[in-house]
């Protein structure tokens, strides 16, 4: 079978790279998270360092140091590393972490740049998520943080910047370039597991760091590690009014765009946590809810589809035709 293009579906990943592994795969959650960047931007470096380090933060752990290997195809100008190892250090001084490793290598085995951030620290977030162990009763609500699409917003808008900024107003354009500064979780993981939250008994029992395939497969991964189903309100999901008309404009469903920024967590007070979160300037709402059998749903009105395995990014599309290129 032909592999599709982007990251491996569950299937597959499950079959052909976890039954593979064996009795060496033992995923490390709370210690060290991998981050691959191939989408390209002129922000890449600041991308894929804040990409690793929401993994960490939402597995319940502190970043503090990261590894960076980048592969940059045979032509490439010096002033593009130059431009990717920038944006590295931007990102880890944003994130607060130190670089203890950088690799880079110019290679006709890729013909775009390929990114990989290896993100390590340590697990010091005050009361973090509990153990995926944890037995839950099927009835705990689901919070989400940010917007959907936020980071497929960013990238749309400088992907296509002069075609948009022909259809849109100014100001439209300026709130869709400026979604890249709202794009780490640092500030709502760090309060989640704070004080507040511990006293108000809201600390989130799992957490997930929406990225590619976007809410529909940040909801998928919740489901897998809370061992049950779930269901989702469509409309109770946060998205910018400029995400949704952005995403007609290509044809593409906002809710398997890229999201990164956005936070799913699974705790016992919904309406309490989104109190504490806006309360400190972050937008949050409760989207929907666990349920007591395994039953994946997202429900609009009256109408209910049953939630699909993951599929490829939305933005994936627009890389196979050539719309998503870098810029020297």
């Amino acid at each position: 079978m032909e592999l599709r293009t982007g990251k491996t579906g569950v299937n597959v990943f499950d079959r052909s790279v976890i039954k593979r592994l064996g009795k060496c795969w033992k995923p490390d959650r709370s210690g060290a998270m991998l981050e691959t960047w191939t989408l390209q931007s002129g922000y890449m470096g600041s991308l894929a360092v804040t990409g690793a380090a929401n993994r960490l933060l939402a597995a319940g752990s502190l970043p503090e140091s990261m590894e960076t290997s980048l592969l940059l195809p045979i032509g490439s100008k010096e002033e593009t590393l130059r431009r990717i190892e920038d944006g590295i250090a931007e990102g880890a001084r944003k994130e607060q972490v130190v670089i203890t490793g950088a690799h880079a290598e110019v290679t006709g085995a890729v013909s775009r740049p390929v990114l990989t951030v290896s993100c390590r620290g340590k697990s010091a977030l005050c009361d973090g998520p509990v153990s995926e162990k944890t037995p839950f009763s099927g009835d705990e609500d689901i919070v989400m943080t940010g917007w959907a699409g936020l980071s497929a917003t960013f990238l749309l808008a400088e992907w296509k910047n002069k075609e948009l900024s022909d259809r849109f107003p100014s100001f439209f354009m300026h709130t869709a370039l400026e979604a890249k500064e709202h794009l780490s979780i640092r500030r709502e993981a760090l309060l989640l597991s704070g004080e507040d939250c511990r006293r108000a008994g809201v600390s989130p029992l799992v957490m997930t760091a929406l990225s590619d395939g976007g809410v529909y497969a940040g909801l998928w991964e919740l489901s897998e590690r809370t061992g049950g189903g779930l269901e989702a309100e469509l409309p109770e999901i946060p998205i910018l009014q400029e995400t949704i008309e952005i995403c007609d404009r290509f044809s593409l469903n906002p809710y398997q765009a890229h999201s990164m920024g956005s936070l799913l967590l699974v705790t016992k007070k919904g309406a309490e946590a989104v109190r504490i979160l806006e309360d400190n300037g972050i937008p949050a709402a409760v989207i929907g809810r666990l349920r007591k059998d395994h039953d994946k749903r997202i429900l609009n009105g009256e109408e209910c589809q049953s939630l699909n395995r993951p599929e490829p990014d939305a933005l994936t599309g627009m890389i196979e035709q050539g719309n998503a290129k870098y810029c020297d």
